[in-house]
């Protein structure tokens, strides 16, 4: 929302700070604003809402270091988790959010490559205690190039690895700096190893398999 009303601080949070942190363009107000103000107010912007920090890949394809993509204001920090060198292992990736979504991690959002879903994204959202995973469009990668619009090839450049194409995961996780943090190192623990993908896809535990 773009106007958001505080009732103030619990267990020693500073409300107000995490609010700036999850949407810097709000409006802050009491717990008992004017109504007129309220109504009076502007809506909430989609575009406004989708300029998170999430930047290109490193040169490996993995997880770019601190200052490229992310953040720290004071006590919340972002943190972009990157990956484009192996899919998720869904079962793992599974527990790793139910974790954060008890721990401090307050919000994530991005794109994931799902083992078990290999041509299509997945759109993850998680927001307080609740989580989605739900299938997003397919991976470019997926995609009879002939098919491709125009100029395609060259706007995937800086993002396309070989042998996986546009196939990556990019996470931003936003809380305390050491909840965000631990959030992005469980879930490079999500990454298959070389030998989990001799087996195949059909070899893994899926929980999402009824949402993605």
């Amino acid at each position: 929302a773009d106007v958001v009303v505080v009732r103030g601080g619990t267990g020693g949070v500073d409300v107000e700070g995490l609010v700036a942190r999850l949407n810097p363009t709000a409006a802050v107000v009491g717990a008992s604003p004017s109504a007129a103000w309220l109504f009076g107010a502007a809506r909430f912007s989609l575009a406004r809402g989708e300029g998170w920090p999430i930047g290109p890949l490193a040169a490996d394809g993995t997880a770019a270091g601190d200052g490229d993509g992310d953040s720290n204001d004071g006590e919340f920090a972002s943190v972009v988790f990157r990956c484009a060198r192996a899919p998720l292992h869904p079962a793992r990736l599974h527990a790793a959010l139910r974790r954060a979504a008890d721990g401090g991690l307050v919000r994530l959002r991005g794109v994931v490559w799902l083992a078990t879903r290999a041509d299509v994204e997945g759109v993850a959202s998680l927001a307080g205690a609740g989580f989605t995973l739900s299938a997003g469009a397919p991976w470019w990668a997926a995609i009879d190039e002939a098919a491709w619009p125009a100029g395609l090839r060259d706007e995937l450049a800086p993002r396309w690895r070989e042998p996986h194409g546009d196939r990556r995961t990019e996470l931003v996780c936003v809380g305390l700096r050491a909840d965000a943090e631990a959030a992005a190192a469980a879930l490079d623990s999500c990454v298959l190893g070389p030998e989990e993908l001799v087996g195949g896809p059909e070899a893994l535990d899926d929980p999402f398999a009824a949402g993605v």
